[in-house]
């Protein structure tokens, strides 16, 4: 039996042995063998190379490491246009982040001011599907082999995610709690006015620790308590990170297919089959929670109308 370690080590003499052509784009994909235990987000945060990108799908049976940078793209058309370029690799990947909105020329955002996006084509990436875990390494052309040797020569040994050690010093709510509370007022009054049917309220909160928190450690936590969740993460650089645990997918799309979703309404979970039987009935009988989740699927449907040929909705169900 050998360890990821080892594995990586072969991988790197395999990789030494071979002639790429001038300008040409490769990508080598290792299988890793069954008896190879690979934890994925304790490797990532082992390691010492940035971006660090992480990935696991809510329902359990796709997850991603992603480590390095081959190439990077600002927005989606260039990104795009260069997988155009690698029909000869249809397994190619490109992997990013989306911004809302134009960010605010503030230092924690470095690497998204003046972008629309951050995408990258990682120098290795390791891809959990149907039951087995594949290795794919990305190298431009010649030139670049010998980086990437030597970004697999210094890569580091899996060490456990500690636990956070991080306290709470310092929070800061945007809005606080008054001028929240005389929002909330307003939106309640404008419901039962007619005025308005439904509304979403949130607030920013601003968190100062003691200690800088890992955010892999961070994340592992979220795991651990947030089932049927979409984990992700994004490690900029040691300083920087943007990572999230959510149950929503906002859209998947295969080819000229668009599946999106209307997630509203939320109950308390259980580990207790009973007590969750008995929240799950509420939840899909509760008149509130069917009236918001059927304003989210009308809008959905609006919205779409004039781009879609057909929309199909399925029953309502339940995410545990």
């Amino acid at each position: 039996m050998v360890n990821i370690t080892e594995f990586m080590a072969s991988v790197h003499q395999f990789l030494s042995e071979q002639q790429i052509d001038a300008g040409s784009v490769r990508q080598y994909e290792f299988p890793l063998p069954a008896d190879i235990t690979f934890p994925a987000l304790d490797w990532l945060a082992s390691q010492q190379f940035y971006p660090q990108f992480y990935w696991y799908h809510r329902d359990g049976h796709e997850e991603a490491v992603l480590l390095g940078e081959v190439k990077h793209f600002s927005n989606i058309a260039d990104a795009e246009q260069f997988l155009q370029q690698q029909t000869a690799i249809p397994t190619m990947l490109i992997w990013g982040l989306n911004a809302w909105q134009p960010l605010p020329d503030k230092e924690y955002y470095a690497d998204f001011v003046g972008n629309d996006s951050y995408f990258v084509l990682p120098r290795i990436e390791f891809c959990h599907c149907q039951e087995k875990w594949i290795l794919a390494i990305n190298i431009i052309d010649q030139q670049d082999l010998p980086d990437a040797l030597q970004f697999l020569s210094k890569l580091q040994s899996v060490k456990p995610i500690l636990p956070i050690n991080s306290r709470i010093k310092r929070i800061q709510h945007l809005p606080e709690y008054q001028q929240s509370h005389d929002l909330t007022t307003q939106a309640v009054e404008l419901i039962n006015s007619g005025g308005m049917d439904k509304v979403v309220i949130a607030r920013q909160t601003d968190i100062q620790l003691t200690k800088p928190l890992n955010p892999a450690s961070l994340l592992s936590a979220s795991k651990a308590v947030n089932g049927k969740c979409y984990h992700f993460m994004m490690s900029f650089n040691a300083q920087h990170t943007f990572l999230s645990s959510t149950p929503e997918r906002l859209y998947y799309r295969k080819f000229q297919q668009l599946y999106t979703e209307a997630l509203a309404g939320t109950v308390v979970n259980s580990s207790d089959p009973i007590v969750r039987k008995t929240n799950s009935d509420w939840l899909m009988h509760d008149d509130n929670n069917q009236h918001e989740n059927l304003l989210v699927v009308e809008d959905i449907c609006q919205r779409l109308h004039n781009n879609s040929e057909k929309i199909d909705v399925s029953p309502p169900d339940i995410i545990l």
